[in-house]
């Protein structure tokens, strides 16, 4: 399995996840890119910053994979501090206790410009191709 499938089963199982909560806006959008064209808010950019090869078999098939992705929360204001950090918390929720990936870095809040403010964090953890499953 390549880099694409597993940020693409992350994803989506984030994106499963997040739906279900009921404290989050409606309106919550999750893009590929900082860049990315659609600027709305609230939303989380989901990037994945490096995966490589941890184990392999005896044939050099790679079975599990080191993961390491960023997220960012972005938020306009009014409020925009409170709403980066309710948004992070389900993110949390999602990728710690369903995904199992571990929190690495993050947590401040930045503005970005005068109306919106980015909150950044990094998530890593491994993922088991023999199994399918993601390991903290």
């Amino acid at each position: 399995m390549d880099s694409y499938d597993v940020k693409n089963i992350v994803l989506y199982m984030l994106e499963n996840e997040l739906a279900l909560d009921n404290s989050l806006p409606s309106n919550l959008t999750i893009v590929n890119s900082l860049n990315d064209s659609i600027a709305v808010f609230p939303r989380i950019v989901f990037q994945e910053l490096s995966m490589s090869t941890k184990s392999r078999t005896l044939n050099y098939t790679d079975y599990t994979k080191t993961l390491l992705f960023q997220v960012d929360i972005l938020a306009k204001e009014p409020a925009a501090d409170s709403m980066c950090r309710r948004i992070a918390k389900a993110v949390n929720t999602a990728l710690e206790k369903t995904i199992h990936l571990e929190q690495r870095e993050g947590g401040n809040i930045v503005p970005v410009d005068t109306v919106s403010k980015r909150y950044t964090l990094t998530y890593a953890g491994t993922f088991n191709e023999e199994t399918g499953t993601f390991q903290g």
